[in-house]
């Protein structure tokens, strides 16, 4: 721990999570990013504390690094949202900014990533969310990739278009 800094108290913890779920979500990312830069083991005591993953606090402190360094208005990031902003910020240049942030602004995040990916965004579509143990995810990421979809990461991407296929093959009885 640095010198001179204390550990979070519970009371501290839980303004800070309260923040980061209302409009407090920038100075949170902000004192990530802040806290990153000075000490890694600080940073991840801070998300520890606030109790949210090292994913999710390394998240924030990116998008907060990328639109810091580009001079974006902190006004209109919380407009956005940090959901929006932890999509956009890989994507985002000097260059891409503004048609970046002007998408966000009019669409959800699953839109903005799927444009943003280059992907297909489909009107009126409908999302399902799904709970697997472990046996039945283990048969839908074999039924994705055997039908086109990519494994990414620590997820899939084209699922959609491939349980489609998987399952219009079961219902037209084929296999």
């Amino acid at each position: 721990m640095t010198k001179g800094v204390s550990k979070i108290t519970l009371k501290e913890r839980a303004e800070i999570s309260a923040e980061l779920i209302g409009d407090g979500f920038l100075e949170v990312a902000r004192q990530l990013r802040e806290a990153q830069d000075v000490d890694p083991g600080l940073f991840r005591e801070i998300a520890k504390h606030l109790g949210i993953g090292r994913r999710k606090a390394f998240a924030l402190a990116q998008f907060d690094r990328r639109f810091h360094d580009l001079g974006v208005e902190r006004g209109r990031l919380r407009r956005i949202g940090w959901s929006k902003l932890v999509v956009a910020a890989p994507y985002v240049t000097a260059d891409t900014v503004e048609d970046i942030l002007s998408l966000a602004e009019t669409c959800s995040a699953y839109a903005l990533k799927r444009h943003l990916r280059g992907e297909t965004v489909h009107a009126g579509g409908r999302c399902v969310l799904l709970y697997f143990s472990s046996e039945q995810y283990a048969v839908f990421e074999a039924a994705v990739l055997a039908h086109g979809g990519i494994s990414q990461g620590r997820g899939l991407c084209g699922t959609e278009a491939a349980l489609t296929l998987a399952l219009g093959k079961t219902v037209k009885g084929g296999k």
